[in-house]
């Protein structure tokens, strides 16, 4: 190899292509191409290599892969890997030393890099989801049914932008159908999707960066799309000069790979490297699902005996006059429509894609059938005709067709057609999902995905059609894989990166294909629709839909559910065939319009009169187009209500809406015009719980001299202007809005802006636990402070007290503390604090009263009335989606919560949920109120995308209304505004509730119970008490511990897999990953068998605070229920009160482990401690493992002699030990590790990742567990001084002395650690907590709370560099403490490198990995 020539060649596998790129030794690119892979990843690749080994034969090269595929193929075959990201910065630092911002958006993944002067490149990469990425914009071209090319070209000549959801690939179909059913021009649907696609990236990616010119633009959609680029300078606010477009930006990462060079250089022949990627490998089968069928023959057997109900035809023309019935199915991406003649023979069928525009295409089919008729010389009289799905009204007024349903009547309709006493229907369709139990022939229960659509249809075409295979052999492979995938049950863009984690192990095609026919079926039974008990079903189950033409997901139904299934032989029919039914009932029963005139009604699509009007009716501003068609009907569509224009078909009886009341009483105060003076103007954002206090806050202001300025109302343009700024993309869209609110108040000019920090809500209802604020709302203004600094950054003074509302003397404390600040005297304050306190009964009386007498009367008439329950914000009309105007345009009455918002409540202490949240807590109030009411009155809970409370609290609230047999209606709602869908849910809510006799109904007597399994000393007493694996430095303790308590303690073993399938399967898919996982553990452990669940407690630890963890205990109770185990003792172990219901005669004498707890904690810590550094150098594999393990053991024994000496003596022992293991003589880089603290300390938690930087040579640094406990010094202070919490004289003195003790152990540790000749000193809790305190206030103490940044801090000082920051996925005290802050930390520590990484069971290794890359 030496005298050969050798040249440098960079390759990059993303998700959907292949780029290689070969440089001469003077750096000149020589060759390179771009081709996609279509997931044939290896023989794409290969293909390309054999092109450059015939080019340049001879030539060797030295090689560096990337890209997110690329990273499982270096392993394979040896080729170093170099993250995408880092190759991209290693061209730009070479070529375009200008740049500031780098925006690279590739198929799955966006990034963003910021470069400054002598400065680390600070480099954001999109989270998990992969909405607004290049996959994405394929998707909607694929929808509207042109190329990605076109779809570019359109968008240069657009009018207008409509707002789409790019957050999510499936809801933009949602939003980009209803566009196209309303006619919209091709070009505007085009410009608003890379419009949406544009703020998208800023949202998630520039996290309160500014984003400053030079803009380098890279990766195949902003290369190949000029208006995309386009969106991003409209949306950046940037000249067109301040972009640079590189000639070949979709290279950069191959470039970047070629460029590169390090320690790791390797030279290779390409023929022996074509050789060995050629290679058959086998695929990981441990993982592997059940196969659908174990031979063809079996399949075959099974497509003979299966439940199919042929439906009858009659061939046109047999009779030569017919009377018929129609009906249309106009859906969310095909249209279908059924012709039947009087004895319901079909005489004409019609099932296509909308191609974009869907009357166009029923037109079609009904001209095909009259012409058909006509030819064949029949006289066709249709004597009535419907139509549903989301185009009815379109079809109704275009058609003028006689009757309009709401899709879930069709659809049971057409399922009792199959199947007279059908129990369950469940219709997948193209993104939506619908189910409907049945009870004697009436609809009892609807669920429908009210947000996401993974899993439906449209999710497998896309992936059919990835893979390069029709839908018909995808299906056939799916039936016949020896090794289904285990793909998880997450949304559609996870399992892309699943599906690449199963290519990179190697899975077949039809492997893939049958894991998705599973993932189909899991996520649409375990977390759209939450059915843990299949026994909820009833064993008529009838399935409809165009998914289930594929016999894969079919069969997955019934292997999964272990019930039959019947279906007809076109399922996709059956809403069509439904809505014909029901023309065809309604007309025997003597009702018949005959308004459709036949042939006569149809017309040329194209001479459509269309204008476009602004509907004025409220501060939404709708862009409203009406439709005038040639019989002279007229129809609307993108309004979000019908309050000003609505389709005449709808008779109006209009509902009353107590949502416009409420926004009156609480923001409509007048403004005294003596305090109009300069530098006395406070403005006052109109969010969160503003709209809880704001009359308060006015009051108090006013009366003390200063003039009140509120934010404006809520609109898009305002949410807008705030985005950029969003540190976290997963936060709940009330949270989202902030940041426009202070912004708009800094343009108001303000003199300053009061936006208190408030933990506690005034505590109401008498048997509740606690009156906490969420996170989010009590935190929030620490996230403004650091993401917009109006004092710093824009001159308004930003203050930010904490005030608390749980206790009248020290709100009134809080209160003049602040004002005093400002002159206001004793007396002036006295005064306007009375008036505000005033101010704040009057109003809740005024919400109680007004609303009370409403509720009374539908109690006495029957009529029908919805209480609409979420949080007081929900009331901002942006955020609540006009739920309460759709509402009331339907006919009903609208109320909210605060009607049951009164001082008595007894029902708390049944619940098995921890009342810790005020807010929330008002949802479950209005709950248990619904179910005593008679079944007219209905409860609508509204839940913001994203909440954290909601997803502990929503599955009980639903058992409540069941209980008296009522149903809850969900809404999710965010910024993504989809007024069609609500609309479908409330209309198929409000006409099924009127289709059910209210009479046959039980008026809820029978009272819900949570799970009450209470502690008795007499029978359990003697029972093992299990407990959870956290961390291995100190579970191994607990069983020791146990028996110096004189209890029976015994571990659960550690989470596995079947953990986190268990703990989804039984819990709520959306709580945190740690209660997940804990609730799998237990009944993985309860199922085996090793233990008789007779003679077992379970226990779990409880914080108490403003977090979730709280209520974890919850989460275990109704997963226990639903796994059938109905008399397991639970309880919480804390050193506290506890929050639980009975559990009062399990009490354990914490004292008797006065003498070991902190001495074990200092020895758990130490010798994690050692065996971090050790393991990483050690020469001999697995020493320092078998150290730390024999040092565990000896502990246990000093634990059971309770015996702190004997520890000490062990830790200085270990030290000596640990000091003489061989290492290897070589400088490692040192990550610091931090987070939540299971995630952080458990190993399959935190999917491994300390093991995986570990094995790349990196040395992984966690904090001691001690500092996590040591907390409780520092909040203590700072709750006494914000007055949430009193000191007794007893802890007044026994406080320092329990400090001045723990300090002698710790200083006795570290005496002996700091022999350790890897030793770092420990640093002082409050230390970390002054650091902490320049980042965020200290009463952010939820989850790890301040101490997130105070660690950062600590790192920092130590010379430690990079963090990564682990939490699970949608963990609401990140959103604050550590994302929330990010830009305040980076501020102050301009060299730190963080990475946050939120884990959960459906994160794919391969995207973790390649975002840890970075820390390397």
């Amino acid at each position: 190899m030496l005298n050969k020539v050798q040249y440098k060649m960079g390759i990059d596998v993303g998700s959907t292509t292949v780029k290689v790129v070969v440089l001469d030794n003077n750096y000149q690119d020589v060759y390179k191409t771009y081709r996609r892979h279509h997931a044939n990843i290896q023989q794409t690749l290969v293909e390309e290599l054999k092109v450059v080994a015939e080019e340049f034969s001879g030539v060797i090269f030295k090689i560096y892969i990337s890209g997110s595929a690329g990273m499982g193929i270096g392993e394979r075959v040896g080729i170093p890997f170099i993250q995408e990201v880092v190759a991209a910065v290693e061209v730009v630092t070479n070529a375009y030393q200008d740049t500031h911002t780098l925006i690279d958006l590739g198929g799955e993944d966006a990034k963003m890099v910021f470069f400054g002067e002598g400065r680390q490149p600070d480099i954001r990469m999109n989270g998990s989801c992969a909405g607004g990425t290049g996959a994405f914009i394929d998707q909607m071209a694929s929808l509207m049914n042109i190329t990605v090319e076109e779809l570019g070209e359109k968008a240069l000549n657009f009018d207008k932008i409509y707002p789409i959801a790019s957050r999510c690939g499936v809801f933009a179909k949602t939003d980009v159908q209803n566009l196209i059913s309303r006619n919209i021009p091709m070009s505007d649907i085009s410009a608003s999707i890379l419009h949406a696609v544009a703020l998208q990236s800023v949202t998630t990616l520039a996290r309160g960066c500014d984003i400053v010119p030079k803009v380098l633009c890279i990766g195949g959609p902003l290369t190949f799309i000029p208006a995309l680029r386009n969106a991003f300078q409209e949306v950046l606010k940037i000249k067109e000069s301040d972009f640079i477009i590189p000639a070949h930006g979709e290279y950069f990462p191959a470039m970047g790979a070629a460029y590169y060079s390090s320690d790791d250089d390797m030279v290779f022949e390409l023929p022996e490297l074509i050789s060995k990627l050629s290679e058959e490998t086998t695929a990981n089968q441990s993982d592997a699902l059940e196969p659908l069928f174990n031979n063809e023959s079996e399949y075959e057997e099974w497509g003979k005996n299966r439940k199919i109900k042929q439906l009858r035809y009659r061939p046109l023309g047999t009779d030569k006059e017919i009377e018929c019935f129609l009906g249309i199915d106009s859906g969310s991406t095909t249209s279908k429509v059924v012709i039947m003649d009087a004895d319901s023979n079909i005489v004409h069928q019609f099932y296509g894609n909308n191609e974009g525009n869907p009357l166009k295409r029923v037109m079609g089919a009904l001209r095909d059938f009259f012409d058909e008729a006509n030819k064949k010389g029949v006289t066709v009289k249709i004597l009535s005709s419907a139509a549903t799905g989301y185009g009815e009204d379109l079809m109704k007024s275009a058609l003028g067709l006689d009757f309009g349903i709401v899709e879930t009547i069709a659809h049971m309709t057409g399922a009792q057609y199959v199947d007279p006493e059908v129990s369950f229907v469940l219709d997948i369709g193209g993104q939506d999902m619908k189910s409907i139990f049945i009870d004697n022939g009436t609809i009892s229960n609807i669920e429908l995905n009210e947000a996401c659509s993974s899993g439906c249809g449209s999710f497998l075409q896309n992936f059919a059609s990835n893979l390069g295979m029709e839908l018909g052999e995808f299906s056939r492979s799916a039936c016949l894989a020896k090794y289904p995938s285990d793909l998880g049950s997450r949304c559609t863009v996870f399992m892309n990166s699943k599906v690449k984690q199963s290519l990179r192990e190697n899975a077949g095609n039809d492997d893939i294909a049958a894991g998705l026919a599973y993932s189909v079926v899991k996520n649409c039974l375990f977390k759209v629709l939450k059915i843990s008990n299949l026994q909820m079903l009833g064993d008529h189950i009838v399935v409809q839909g165009g998914t289930f033409r594929n016999d894969a997901v079919y069969r997955a139904l019934e292997m999964l559910s272990g019930k039959t299934v019947s279906s007809t032989d076109h399922p996709e029919l059956m809403g069509a065939l439904g809505a014909a039914l029901y023309a065809q009932r309604l007309y025997n029963k003597g009702i018949h319009i005959g308004s459709f005139k036949g042939q006569d009604s149809l017309f040329d699509v194209s001479s459509i009169d269309t204008k476009e009007l602004t509907c004025k009716g409220c501060t939404n501003l709708c862009s409203v187009l009406r439709f005038r068609f040639n019989n002279g009907n007229i129809s609307y569509a993108g309004n979000k209500c019908g309050k000003v224009f609505y389709n005449k078909s709808a008779e109006k009886v209009k509902g009353y809406n107590a949502f416009d009341r409420k926004n009156e009483i609480l923001f409509d105060h007048p403004v005294n015009p003596d305090n109009i003076v300069r530098g006395k103007t406070i403005g006052i954002p109109r969010v969160l719980n503003m709209f809880e206090n704001y009359p308060f806050w006015h009051t108090l202001l006013s009366e003390c001299g200063f003039n009140v300025s509120l934010s404006p109302e809520s609109t898009f343009p305002l949410y807008q202007k705030g985005v950029g700024g969003v540190m976290s993309d997963n936060i709940c869209f009330p949270a989202k809005l902030v940041h426009g609110h202070i912004l708009s108040l800094i343009e108001q000019k303000v003199d300053r802006i009061f936006y208190p920090i408030v933990p506690k809500e005034e505590k109401e209802f008498g048997g509740s636990s606690n009156s906490f604020n969420c996170p989010v709302v009590s935190g929030y203004p620490d996230v403004i402070r650091s993401s917009i600094d109006p004092d710093v950054r824009h001159g308004v003074p930003f203050d930010q007290p904490v005030i608390t509302f749980s206790n009248d003397k020290v709100l009134y404390k809080g209160c003049y503390s602040y004002l005093s600040g400002f002159g206001v005297s004793k007396a002036v304050f006295e005064n306007a604090f009375s008036k505000a306190q005033i101010a704040r009964e009057d109003l809740k009386k005024e919400l109680y009263n007004y609303q009370k007498e409403i509720l009374d009367h539908a109690i006495e008439t029957g009529e029908m009335l919805f209480v609409v329950a979420g949080r007081p914000y929900h009331a901002d009309p942006l955020i609540h989606q006009k739920v309460g105007q759709i509402l009331a345009d339907l006919g009903v009455t609208v109320l909210t919560d605060d009607v049951f918002r009164k001082p008595e409540s007894a029902g708390f202490g049944k619940l098995n949920i921890i009342s810790q949240w005020s807010y929330p807590n008002r949802v479950v109030q209005a709950a248990m109120e619904v179910a005593k009411l008679p079944h007219n009155i209905q409860l609508v809970q509204l839940n913001s995308f994203g909440c954290g409370p909601d997803s502990f609290f929503m599955d009980e609230t639903s058992e409540i209304l069941k209980a008296s047999g009522k149903n809850i209606t969900v809404l999710r709602i965010d910024e993504i505004a989809s007024p069609g869908s609500i609309r479908l849910r409330l209309r198929s809510l409000v006409e099924s509730l009127k289709a059910i006799k209210i009479t046959d109904k039980p008026s809820g007597n029978t009272q819900y119970r949570g799970y009450s399994v209470p502690y008795k000393i007499a029978k359990d007493a003697n029972k093992t008490i299990l407990i959870p694996w956290l961390a291995d430095f100190l579970n191994p303790f607990a069983p020791a511990l146990g028996e110096l308590l004189g209890v029976k303690v015994a571990n659960l073993p550690k989470s596995n897999k079947l953990s986190a399938d268990l703990g989804l399967m039984y819990g709520n898919n959306e709580v945190c990953y740690p209660s997940t996982l804990v609730l799998g553990d237990i009944i993985s452990t309860l199922q085996s068998g090793v233990y008789d669940v007779k003679d077992v407690v379970v226990a779990i630890t409880q914080t108490g605070g403003q977090c979730r963890a709280t209520n974890y205990i919850a989460q275990i109770k109704s997963g226990l229920t639903n796994a059938g185990f109905n008399d397991i003792p639970v309880i919480a172990l804390t050193s506290g009160d506890t929050f639980q219901n009975d559990e009062s005669e399990f009490k354990l004498d914490w004292k008797k482990l006065a003498k070991i707890a902190v001495p074990l904690v200092l020895y758990g810590d130490g010798l994690q401690q050692m065996h971090s550094a050790i393991t990483i150098r050690e020469k001999k594999e697995g020493a320092s493992k078998e150290l730390f393990g024999f040092y565990i053991e000896r502990g246990i024994d000093a634990v059971r002699a309770n015996s702190p000496k004997q520890l000490m003596r062990l830790l200085e022992q270990a030290v000596a030990d640990f000091n003489d293991v061989p290492i290897e003589d070589k400088n490692y880089s040192k990550v610091g590790l931090i987070g939540e603290i299971f995630v952080k300390y458990n190993n399959y938690a935190q999917a491994n990742i300390t093991e995986w930087l570990r094995s790349k040579n990196v040395e992984v640094s966690t904090p001691p567990l001690l500092d996590f406990l040591l907390q409780f010094f520092v909040n203590n202070k700072v709750n006494e001084a914000n007055g949430l919490s009193s000191s007794t004289v007893l802890s007044k003195v026994l406080t320092p002395l329990i400090w001045n003790y723990v300090n002698r152990k710790i200083r006795k540790s570290e005496k002996i650690l700091s022999k350790f000749k890897f030793y770092e000193a420990s640093e002082s809790i409050y230390s970390k907590a002054e650091a902490a305190s320049e980042v965020l206030d200290l009463s952010n103490q939820f989850g790890e709370g301040w101490l997130i940044p105070g660690e950062i801090a600590h790192y920092a000082r130590k010379g430690v560099d990079k963090v990564v920051c682990i939490q699970p996925f949608g963990c609401i005290a990140n959103h604050i403490v550590a994302k929330g802050v990010e830009k305040r930390i980076k501020e102050i520590y301009p060299n730190m490198s963080i990475l946050y990484l939120d884990i959960d069971g459906g994160m794919a290794e391969v995207n973790l990995q390649n975002r840890l890359h970075f820390m390397i």
